[in-house]
C-alpha cells in the first residue's frame, strides 16, 4: 500500500502520465488506495520505505541510469570544450594586453603627429610671412630701380649745361673756378 502517497510505480502510471492529468490530479488515487488491496506487482521483499520495488520502479531506475549514462558520455566532450574555451579566454586576455600596447603606441604616435602638425602650422605661418616679406622686397627693389633711374636722369640733366674741354693739362690742386672767372 502506498500510504496515500501518489506513487507512480505502485499506481501503475508513469510520471509523464501523471503530469498529463492536469486538473484531475486533485481527485486521483492510486489503484491500491481505490481498491484497498495490494498491487499485483508487489513481492514479499520490502524496500527502505516500506514497499517492494515494482517492475515499473525498476524500469524507471533503468531509464534514469540510461539518461545519466548518456549525459556522462558527453562529459569528456564538455571538458574538452571548457578547456578550449579557457584557452580562447587566455588568448583573448593576451590579445587584450597586446591591444593595450597598440593603443599606447597609437597614443604616442598621435601625440607625435600632433606635435609635428603644430610645427608644420608654425612653419606655414613663417612661410607666409616670408612670402609677404619677399613681395615687399620685390616692391622695394622695383622702387629702387625707378629711383636710381631718376637719379641718373637728374644727373644727366644737371650736366647738360656743362662744357667739357679736352686737351688741357690737368694739375693736382688746381682750382678751375678761380681760373675760369679770371680769364
Amino acid at each position: 500500500m502506498c500510504l496515500n502517497r501518489f506513487d507512480f510505480p505502485c499506481a501503475g502510471i508513469t510520471e509523464a502520465g501523471y503530469r498529463k492529468l492536469g486538473d484531475r490530479k486533485a481527485t486521483w488515487k492510486c489503484n491500491t488506495c481505490k481498491t484497498g488491496t495490494a498491487s499485483p506487482n508487489l513481492s514479499s521483499e520490502k524496500t527502505v520505505q516500506g514497499r517492494v520495488p515494482s517492475y515499473g520502479d525498476l524500469e524507471n531506475i533503468r531509464l534514469e541510469l540510461s539518461k545519466i549514462t548518456k549525459q556522462i558520455s558527453s562529459l569528456p566532450q564538455l571538458i574538452a570544450s571548457v578547456k578550449t574555451i579557457q584557452a580562447d579566454i587566455s588568448d583573448l586576455k593576451d590579445m587584450k594586453s597586446e591591444m593595450m600596447d597598440v593603443k599606447n603606441s597609437l597614443n604616442h604616435v598621435h601625440t607625435s603627429v600632433e606635435g609635428l602638425t603644430n610645427k608644420l602650422t608654425e612653419i606655414d605661418r613663417e612661410i607666409q610671412s616670408l612670402q609677404k616679406t619677399k613681395d615687399d622686397v620685390v616692391r622695394v627693389e622695383h622702387r629702387l630701380e625707378k629711383l636710381e633711374a631718376a637719379v641718373r636722369e637728374n644727373q644727366q640733366r644737371s650736366r647738360l649745361n656743362n662744357i667739357e674741354i679736352k686737351g688741357v693739362p690737368v694739375t693736382s690742386s688746381e682750382k678751375l673756378r678761380s681760373k675760369s672767372t679770371s680769364a
